[in-house]
């Protein structure tokens, strides 16, 4: 027996065998570079009160949904929509979010404001913080996530 083409035989077998198993591990790593963080932030400040959606990850954010709901199981895909009576202009809002693509370290304004006095600022809150708000989203490889916030934040004293 010719040990010369036996040796070529087992390192040609050992060869592919790390081949297969490196492609592996670059398929894994290629749909770990490319995965969305969603998250959703708020802020409230004296003279800003903001929600926004936000994508921490590496690769883009597909909205697939936005819930929003509140203690009186009232519900809407827009977050302005859960406010009936404020008196100012608002800075920016997002009315549909659905099928929107959020870019990497990027995010999407649901709402912006800047209360022009302390009751407006009130209201504002007091209504935030009995609002919950649920996004579904989805990476480019159609691995779904649910991300949900209570906006209780904003109850604080």
């Amino acid at each position: 027996m010719d040990y010369l083409a036996l040796a070529a035989v087992v390192i040609a077998v050992c060869s592919l065998a790390t081949s297969v198993v490196s492609c592996g591990i670059q398929r894994r790593h290629n749909v770990l570079s490319v995965r969305p963080l969603g998250s959703i932030d708020v802020s409230d400040y004296e003279n800003l009160i903001q929600v926004r959606v936000l994508n921490q990850g590496t690769g883009p954010l597909i909205v697939k949904s936005l819930v929003c709901s509140n203690e009186a199981g009232k519900t809407s895909s827009s977050l302005v929509k859960m406010f009936t009576d404020v008196d100012q202009d608002w800075n920016d809002f997002t009315e549909e979010v659905s099928s929107r693509v959020i870019p990497a370290n990027d995010a999407i304004v649901l709402i912006s404001i800047t209360p022009e006095d302390e009751p407006t600022r009130l209201a504002l809150r007091e209504t935030l913080s009995k609002i919950s708000i649920t996004v579904t989203y989805e990476d480019i490889y159609k691995n779904e996530t649910t991300e949900k916030r209570e906006l209780s934040y904003f109850d604080r004293k």
